[in-house]
């Protein structure tokens, strides 16, 4: 095995910001893509199920204070 194809292969992505130089670890990318995924998934997630409960408390006839709470929660926190 030859050491300058090791040294080759590894592609370490270097940058210099203020002076310092930062090397990208491996496998940096595919975290950070995962994670942004991840994170997407459970924006949707949240949204989707916020107005599930909005249409559902908005439906029933029944209107109670705790359906007000949690209606006013659940367009809080589709808002923000």
């Amino acid at each position: 095995m030859n050491v300058s194809n090791v040294s080759n292969n590894v592609q370490n992505v270097s940058k210099i910001f203020n002076g310092t130089k930062y090397v990208e670890r491996e496998g940096a990318r595919e975290w950070f893509w995962a994670t942004l995924v991840l994170a997407w998934m459970f924006a949707i997630l949240t949204i989707t199920l916020n107005i599930a409960v909005i249409v559902c408390i908005c439906r029933q006839k029944k209107k109670s204070r705790l359906y007000f709470l949690l209606l006013n929660m659940a367009v809080a926190e589709s808002i923000n």
